[in-house]
């Protein structure tokens, strides 16, 4: 009788579960099969359609939740089977689709056809075609030569297509949605060249990517792409790479024509030609634009002539506030121009072009007005000999407070001989051409210590003389997985004022100890 009583009084999991609201099951559903609407297409999981097939089989209810949700099977993922996509298209009844199609066994005419007779629900798709997929290639924009199925794509909002080959006969020439797509605001194209420029899809665009862009019979040309940029005045993300345009552009409607993209705050650019990059940058107002980035194979030189052309106005404005200056050195050149409202961000890799970025931003400096702290940092970069030759530019920035070096396993002592070299003042004396400098942190780097031990060591001995010992303003110095005997030796030789911070292994930190003179 007891055990009958406690049986029945038993909490059971399933009957708690069953009186949760529907919405709520659905919310947990979705993040078990990893059905997140907002995510990047690219994200998708493949596992998100098994999934839901095993959380239809636990009990009826949850197999009636789980069909009667159509957002759970918005989301068309290949390469799958024909029959799951069956499956997702009639249980998602009316619900807009994501659309994913990569290359795959499955890409073929059944699958492209069913996908095309459903465009009128489509609202974010992407789509590859491999080196195999013509015959699906070519079924799939048939629909862009029939107007009558153009307003079919009338809920399109993000749209990205490629050729998942390179070369110049994988590049495909196509007409956009032949009669447009008024929603759509955010294009990807990769060796796709639209055959018509001039088409409704590319205008009013928010976000616009175009890689690889050639072709031999329908090659674009300068006013080709200076008309779409003129026609996206909301344009916000901007990327150009290996744009190759025709060589008829040199007689331009308006060769003066300034295109105004107000709202832009990212710019991509990467291997482009200097001509093509100067004609582009030459005619673009882009006074809110934050981050620039700026890839392989450009000439340096002309890029960021053109580059300080579009950002000097904003820049300068913003200098009068801003709090300090991180150019960091990594596998790119990074600088980072923090404000007080934002933050301005420059990319490029050439890093031998060290001294004309240096130059470029010393030329801003002067509109601060004010003192502008500047941090460097060395990330997982190995400093190579040829670098050794620009270092000399860094004189030109005495506002230096903070240097780190993080992951630099290489032989830093060309660095440590630049850094040591001094600079005659006004006065007759030498003095360090960084005398703000006041926090060092060095993160797992193998040599670095002790030849700032020697350096520090080498300064101090000379101080009698005619050298003026600006190091004494240092501050701080930290370590991660480093020789604390290094440390300790160096922060006694620096004196009482000098704090350091030995970093475990962990990484968590330790509580700053004072360094005993």
């Amino acid at each position: 009788m007891a055990n009958r009583l406690r049986r029945e009084h038993q909490p059971r999991g399933p009957n708690f579960i069953r009186k949760l609201p529907n919405e709520i099951l659905v919310d947990i559903f979705s993040r078990v099969a990893h059905v997140n609407r907002d995510q990047p297409l690219s994200s998708f999981s493949a596992t998100r359609v098994p999934k839901l097939h095993v959380i239809a089989r636990v009990c009826r209810c949850w197999h009636l939740v789980v069909r009667n949700a159509p957002e759970l099977w918005a989301i068309v993922l290949t390469p799958s089977t024909l029959s799951s996509i069956y499956a997702s298209l009639r249980l998602s009844r009316s619900h807009l689709l994501d659309v994913v199609v990569k290359p795959g066994d499955q890409l073929d005419k059944a699958l492209l056809s069913t996908l095309i007779t459903n465009i009128h629900r489509w609202r974010r798709v992407s789509i590859v075609f491999g080196i195999d997929s013509s015959d699906g290639f070519d079924e799939f924009f048939k629909i862009y030569a029939e107007p009558d199925k153009a307003h079919h794509a009338s809920t399109l909002e993000e749209f990205t297509m490629e050729v998942d080959f390179s070369g110049y006969f994988g590049t495909r020439a196509v007409d956009l949605f032949a009669g447009g797509a008024p929603r759509l605001k955010h294009l990807s194209l990769r060796h796709i060249v639209p055959r018509n420029w001039n088409s409704s899809v590319l205008r009013g665009l928010h976000t616009l990517s175009l890689v690889d862009i050639y072709h031999f019979e329908h090659p674009p040309s300068l006013q080709n792409l200076v008309d779409v940029l003129d026609g996206c005045p909301d344009l916000q993300c901007l990327k150009l790479q290996n744009v190759i345009l025709s060589n008829t552009d040199d007689d331009l409607d308006s060769p003066h024509n300034i295109i105004h993209l107000p709202r832009l705050h990212t710019l991509h650019i990467a291997k482009m030609a200097d001509r093509e990059l100067t004609d582009i940058t030459s005619r673009m107002c882009t006074p809110r634009c934050t981050s620039y980035f700026l890839d392989d194979n450009l000439c340096t030189n002309p890029l960021l002539a053109a580059i300080a052309s579009m950002v000097s106005e904003p820049v300068q404005a913003e200098l009068v506030t801003c709090q300090h200056i991180e150019i960091v050195l990594n596998t790119n050149l990074e600088v980072y121009l923090w404000t007080d409202n934002r933050r301005f961000s420059l990319l490029s890799p050439r890093i031998a072009e060290l001294a004309s970025v240096i130059r470029w931003i010393t030329g801003l400096l002067k509109f601060a007005r004010r003192f502008v702290p500047i941090h460097f940092s060395w990330e997982k970069k190995a400093i190579a000999p040829s670098w050794y030759q620009d270092f000399h530019t860094l004189r030109r920035l005495p506002c230096v407070v903070a240097i780190s070096f993080i992951d630099c396993n290489a032989d830093l002592s060309g660095f440590i001989h630049a850094l040591n070299a001094l600079e005659s003042s006004e006065d007759g004396k030498q003095r360090w051409f960084w005398p703000e400098l006041r926090a060092v942190r060095m993160h797992r780097c193998t040599c670095l210590p002790e030849l700032l031990l020697e350096l520090v060591t080498r300064r101090l001995d000379a101080a009698g003389t005619n050298v003026v010992v600006t190091l004494r303003k240092l501050e701080v110095l930290e370590g991660y997985a480093m020789d604390t005997n290094t440390f300790e030796d160096l922060s006694r030789i620096l004196g009482n004022g000098v704090t350091w911070k030995e970093l475990p292994k962990g990484g968590r930190g330790t509580p700053s100890r004072r360094a005993r003179g």
